[in-house]
């Protein structure tokens, strides 16, 4: 007997060839380096730039910064004596340290104050005049020893009109600005400082301009004028979201070129993403033609929507596509378009383009489908069936080779499936007819030679039963040679030479009622609600077991049996 086994497939997907977009880890980092009025911190940059600017005030300088302590005190102290005024407004913890630093001799030359708000780092220039000049700094930026490092800081030479109307809101900073406050003239306030008094007159933040906005997000359009005829953007330091929406425009969809905080999923051009991009935030024409600075003052709240905002001329925004274009080239990250699968290296950092999903590079990956049944089913079925590839699990993003291993195994019978009414007859027919059988024959061995002429004509019928019996005439036979062997039996029983022990031991004789209809010839009918099910358990029984299931209306299936089978 060929027993019906399940069958192991295996299968090989090649896929170098196919192609994906994909952000790719790179071994770069990018650096901010001076370019035009972008200027890097450092002895011969920023710090030299400063120093120049101090130097030339002729009415007023105005330092709005993080902390300062005595690194360019002699500037200041220059500009004291020739008759400048210098105001300083210092973030709480930096007053702090001014009143306990070294900074005496400025004292006595500087107007220093508290702020009660969160404050810009610029440095301003006779502000007030018709020629102001000044420097923007990164938010955050102290005036102190950290500006002689290079790449700490950055600062931006502003141009009249920004220096204009950032002179306007500081000095509301400076002057207006509610809550706790104090104030130094003098070094004696550094042991003692002043407390001010409340300003009678009313000062507005910032007249309506289009130089510089602290609620950008709100104003949309009215502040970005222009935005919306700009073809196409470069940006720096923003999310891949925050470029959905700006000034009313899907930036993302009509970029040139990005370079984003962290890979995200952008819409156009090519995208590159360094976490150094966090320290300058910027949106402009790709042609030069005008762009916008955002983020400049340290309020996180405000900074996570970008509300503030300095509008930039033509000049500084082709010096910040340029330094744009440069930090792509060294990012930390770039994203990849229709590269090859098989281009990659195996332990490369490598992210879908979301930018979220962390993927890894595969040369080649095992997926098991478990078992599979067959339908419709045949041996030749079970050795050549293969999954559908839309019916199998997605495999890993990357990889470049995929094995699949499956079992073709036959649809087997449900498994509380029970044996149908002709099944059951035709057994219950049998286990009595057996159980008779065995009785009938340990009683004709008590008759001696009558018992074994009557044994002798009862194994000429049961010698011819087959093993597995499934026609009616025979199961009928059976019970007529069992019949007839019983009525001896109960002559000899009776005749004189019994004796009354022996009648005492016997029993009435039970011959079981024979099915009207035959069984399958093959396999056994089961049932499961309205469903028929005819199960074999070998190839040798196939081709007959498909004519017996259409003759009874059943579906043909194998054995349970065959599932526990190790596959060939």
């Amino acid at each position: 007997m060929t027993k019906i086994i399940p069958i192991s497939r295996k299968s090989t997907t090649e896929r170098g060839s196919q192609r994906a977009n994909l952000w790719l880890k790179t071994d770069s980092k990018m650096n901010l380096i001076t370019n035009g009025d972008f200027i890097i911190s450092g002895e011969e940059g920023l710090l030299s730039k400063i120093s120049e600017s101090l130097r030339l005030a002729k009415q007023t300088i105005v330092i709005s910064t993080a902390r300062i302590d005595s690194t360019l005190a002699q500037e200041i102290v220059d500009a004291g004596n020739n008759g400048v005024r210098v105001y300083v407004l210092l973030a709480d913890e930096g007053f702090d340290d001014w009143l306990k630093g070294d900074s005496k001799e400025m004292a006595e030359h500087v107007l220093c104050r508290r702020s009660s708000k969160e404050i810009p780092s610029m440095i301003l220039i006779d502000g007030e005049t018709s020629n102001p000049k000044g420097i923007l700094f990164q938010s955050g930026t102290a005036l102190d020893r950290s500006l002689r490092v290079e790449g700490t800081a950055w600062g931006l030479s502003l141009n009249k009109q920004q220096a204009s109307q950032l002179a306007h809101y500081v000095s509301w900073l400076f002057w207006s600005s509610n809550g706790p406050r104090s104030e130094t003239r003098c070094i004696n306030h550094l042991k003692s400082p002043q407390d001010t008094k409340p300003l009678q007159a009313s000062l507005i933040p910032m007249p309506a301009n289009t130089e510089i906005s602290l609620r950008a997000k709100n104003e949309g359009a009215k502040f970005f004028n222009g935005i919306r005829d700009i073809e196409e953007f470069t940006a720096i330091g923003f999310s891949a979201f925050d470029l959905r929406e700006i000034g009313g425009v899907e930036i993302d969809r009509r970029l040139h070129s990005s370079l984003l905080t962290s890979p995200g999923e952008v819409r156009s051009g090519t995208a590159a993403a360094d976490s150094n991009a966090r320290k300058i935030v910027a949106l402009v024409a790709s042609d030069g033609s005008k762009g916008w600075l955002f983020d400049w003052l340290p309020d996180a709240k405000m900074q996570a929507d970008h509300q503030i905002a300095l509008r930039l001329d033509a000049k500084q925004a082709k010096t910040f596509n340029s330094i744009i274009n440069k930090s792509v080239a060294k990012a930390e990250w770039n994203l990849m378009k229709g590269v090859a699968l098989s281009t990659l290296n195996e332990g490369d950092e490598v992210r879908l383009e979301n930018g979220k999903t962390q993927v890894q590079i595969m040369e080649n990956q095992t997926i098991d489908l478990g078992t599979k049944t067959v339908t419709p089913w045949s041996r030749e079925r079970l050795l050549e069936f293969e999954p559908h590839a839309n019916t199998r699990p997605q495999c890993e993003p990357l990889a470049k080779s995929v094995k699949w291993t499956w079992t073709n195994a036959p649809p087997c019978t449900p498994k509380d499936a029970k044996p149908e009414l002709i099944e059951r007859h035709f057994s219950e027919a049998i286990q009595k007819a057996k159980k008779t059988d065995k009785y009938i024959r340990e009683r004709l061995k008590t008759h001696n030679k009558k018992g074994e002429k009557e044994l002798k004509n009862l194994n000429k019928v049961t010698g011819k039963l087959s093993d597995d019996i499934r026609l009616t005439s025979e199961l009928k036979a059976w019970c007529t040679a069992l019949k007839e062997a019983g009525e001896n039996l109960k002559k000899f029983e009776e005749e004189g030479d019994s004796d009354i022990e022996r009648r005492k031991k016997t029993k009435p004789i039970d011959i079981p009622e024979v099915p009207e209809e035959n069984r399958p010839s093959v396999g056994k009918l089961l049932g499961h609600g309205k469903e028929r099910f005819l199960e074999i358990d070998s190839w040798d029984d196939f081709d007959v077991a498909e004519a017996e299931a259409t003759k009874h209306n059943a579906e043909l299936c194998a054995t349970r049996a065959v599932l526990g089978r190790n596959p060939e």
